[in-house]
């Protein structure tokens, strides 16, 4: 020490010491303040603070959708046959009653015709059928025929009793003449002659007997005659009942002709546009080939496939927002949900997870179909985003959403920049978003809540 002190003297070293502590005062007051300037400027680089503020709110559930027509009408073949050529390209307007598609007309008169000419024939078949004068007549011949042999077998029995009884005279005549010879009062001669008389008889007996077997049996044929007749008759009343059947079976066929022709000129149900040609040279095609698919325009609707956690919220009615694009700012029109459909069905997500989902129907209004097609020309089948609005509040207090964080105890916190500090806050949701969050207690509107909150690093200021 007294070694040291040797060296300096007092009232010097005093003053040094006094330089130095004044140094490093005022150093430490430089890299303070260097450090506050540069701990607010990293805290307000850090920090993004936004104003609570009034507006309006939705709660939506926001999905992709599809333009589509509700109903379209797709004109086909009515019969197989050969169309002529059609003309009319996608996107042709077509009025109602305007002929679209036609098959070949001499086709469908060579249908007709021969349709017509079996109805003809037939009917020619019935009326001859109809017509009994010949038989009537050969009736009334036959009848005559009858009454005819009956009166030649009456003639033929009697001359069979006739000749029976010239037949029996001669037999006694011829004995008596043969008592005479042995008495000598008749010569040989008489009795030869008796003899002849009795043969000749006898012969005339059996052809009298004879003929009238062979009448009564040519009778029995003869009274058979109109009854065949009127068999025949008969049998014409059932060919000509099968001929009205036939009759009935030809003119529904000529009417179903009849019916092919008239559709064989297909026109527009009304005023529309073609949305599909299929079909454009003339060929022959079979029965229900499809030729062109047309539809109307204020018939545009979109329709949407909502997750089914999501759609149980959805009721008919709810006003739905339609964007275009990827620009969800601003929605280019706005429709009501028509149709929810019964039954949802699985789908595969683009991350190959299996969802149940609904189709859901949204109705335009034509003014805003008309916007549709004449200001951004959409079409059916154009790919569309869709919000349906679950719920909607004006006037409320909203923050972002994503100044809003959930603890683990379910409450809602954010945090609140008062100028100096920033401090956590409970608060009380209502409504909520993508990207707002309706504040119902706990902030003020003005207040700053810190857009961006870390809990840890909030919670530490």
């Amino acid at each position: 020490m007294s070694t040291i002190n040797r060296g300096l003297p007092s009232k010097s070293r005093n003053k040094k010491f006094k330089n130095w502590v004044g140094l490093g005062v005022a150093s430490v007051l430089v890299l303070g303040g260097i450090a506050f300037i540069l701990s607010s400027r990293t805290s307000s680089r850090e920090m993004e603070t936004t104003p609570c503020r009034r507006g309006n709110i939705q709660e939506f559930v926001s999905e992709k959708g599809v333009t589509r027509l509700r109903d379209t009408v797709l004109l086909t073949m009515p019969f197989s046959g050969r169309i002529e050529a059609i003309p009319w390209i996608e996107g042709t307007e077509v009025k109602k009653g305007q002929v679209l598609a036609r098959i070949v007309p001499s086709d469908v008169e060579q249908m007709l015709e021969e349709a017509r000419a079996v109805v003809a024939r037939i009917e020619a078949a019935i009326r001859t059928q109809k017509d009994n004068r010949v038989e009537e007549t050969a009736i009334a011949q036959a009848q005559a025929y009858v009454e005819s042999m009956k009166s030649t077998v009456a003639a033929a029995a009697a001359r069979v009793e006739a000749s029976e009884a010239r037949y029996n005279y001669a037999q006694k005549y011829a004995a008596r003449i043969a008592g005479l010879v042995q008495s000598g009062g008749a010569s040989q001669d008489d009795l030869d002659r008796t003899e002849l008389l009795k043969i000749e008889s006898a012969l005339s007996y059996q052809q009298d007997r004879l003929v009238h077997a062979a009448l009564v049996s040519l009778q029995a044929a003869t009274n058979l005659l109109p009854v065949l007749i009127q068999k025949y008759v008969e049998r014409k009343a059932l060919v000509e009942d099968e001929l009205v059947q036939q009759l009935a079976e030809a003119k529904a066929r000529l009417a179903m002709v009849e019916e092919n022709a008239r559709r064989a000129t297909m026109v527009s149900p009304y005023d529309g546009i073609v949305l599909h040609r299929y079909v454009s040279q003339e060929r022959f095609l079979a029965a229900g080939t499809q030729l062109l698919e047309l539809g109307r325009w204020h018939d545009l609707e979109i329709e949407t496939e909502i997750l089914t956690q999501d759609a149980v919220r959805i009721k008919q009615g709810m006003l739905v927002d339609v964007f275009l694009g990827e620009d969800l700012a601003r929605p280019v029109c706005r429709g009501k949900v028509s149709r929810i459909h019964p039954a949802a069905f699985t789908k595969l997500s683009s991350l190959g997870v299996e969802e149940q989902r609904v189709k859901v129907t949204v109705e335009l209004r034509p003014e805003d179909i008309d916007l549709l097609r004449r200001d951004y020309n959409v079409g059916v089948g154009y790919r569309v985003w869709v919000r349906v609005i679950l719920q909607e509040k004006p006037n409320v207090l909203l923050v972002p959403r994503i100044s809003v964080v959930r603890e683990e105890t379910d409450r809602w916190v954010v945090w609140v920049w008062n100028k100096r500090r920033v401090e956590r806050r409970v608060v009380t949701v209502g409504i909520m978003n993508d990207s707002f969050a309706e504040i119902l207690s706990g902030l003020a509107e003005g207040e700053e809540v810190v857009l961006t909150p870390e809990t840890g690093g909030a919670a530490s200021h």
